[in-house]
């Protein structure tokens, strides 16, 4: 069986309430409760988005399976420690769908 086509892109705010989605079942999976009362939401997501895209440091990502979202990482360019100048990418907030899960994304 032949895998589905997967790309990776860079998030843009018509991806919010997908997004938003995968945030709240990041949340579940990992069993701890979100840090805010405040659940996330389509358009506070798209001001996130519109922050994140003016970076030249932060991306977000998305994984497309079959051309719909399946997964979302946050990525930083950042020094490997406040001492150092060696830079790194910091990867944080990964997350795969559930019925995405182990299928190559």
């Amino acid at each position: 069986m032949p895998r589905p086509q997967m790309a990776v892109r860079d998030a843009s705010t018509d991806d919010a309430p997908t997004l938003v989605r995968l945030w709240e079942e990041l949340v579940v999976d990992s069993g701890i409760p979100g840090r805010t009362s405040d659940p996330p939401t389509a358009e506070g997501m798209r001001r996130r988005l519109e922050t994140v895209s003016d970076s030249a440091t932060r991306r977000l990502l998305v994984a497309e399976v079959d051309g719909e979202i399946a997964g979302v990482v946050y990525v930083q360019h950042q020094p490997v420690t406040p001492l150092h100048e060696t830079m790194a990418v910091r990867v944080a907030y990964l997350h795969v769908l559930r019925e995405h899960r182990r299928r190559g994304v």
